[in-house]
């Protein structure tokens, strides 16, 4: 069985947005429609969940720099470079739903690490963790 297919509508979306943002990085040619595309290759149907994945990408795509200058101040002894687009990309959902849609902190980080213990290598969900957690301290003191 899909993993995604017992998965909240929400975390659909997050994974779905996820897929598209990876397979961008790896394939500039991507196009949005390849949204829709994934969406049917994991079974996908309902038009929420692909919206609210494009809702997703439009902002990670948005403010990529943004979010890649804050990832660099985060990860200090990390290049962003080396960090795995999955993870990063990972990073930079929890980055729009932290600084663009101002979520409940835990919801986002613990959606976070559940994308990442599926999606990403090894024991990325703890480095993910670890950047939202500071992510979080930044929003607080308003740095960001």
């Amino acid at each position: 069985m899909n993993v995604l297919q017992s998965w909240p509508a929400r975390r659909k979306s997050r994974a779905l947005a996820l897929m598209y943002l990876y397979s961008r990085e790896m394939n500039e040619t991507s196009s949005v429609q390849d949204v829709d595309s994934i969406a049917e290759l994991c079974n996908i149907h309902e038009k929420r969940i692909v919206q609210r994945a494009l809702e997703l990408i439009q902002k990670v795509q948005g403010n990529r720099n943004k979010y890649s200058e804050l990832l660099q101040k985060l990860a200090r002894r990390w290049k962003t470079e080396r960090i795995s687009p999955v993870t990063r990309n990972i990073i930079f959902l929890g980055f729009v739903e932290l600084l663009e849609e101002h979520e409940d902190v835990s919801m986002v980080i613990n959606e976070a690490v559940e994308l990442a213990k599926t999606y990403a290598e090894g024991d990325a969900y703890r480095f993910v963790h670890g950047i939202l957690d500071q992510a979080q301290d930044f929003i607080k003191r308003s740095i960001v």
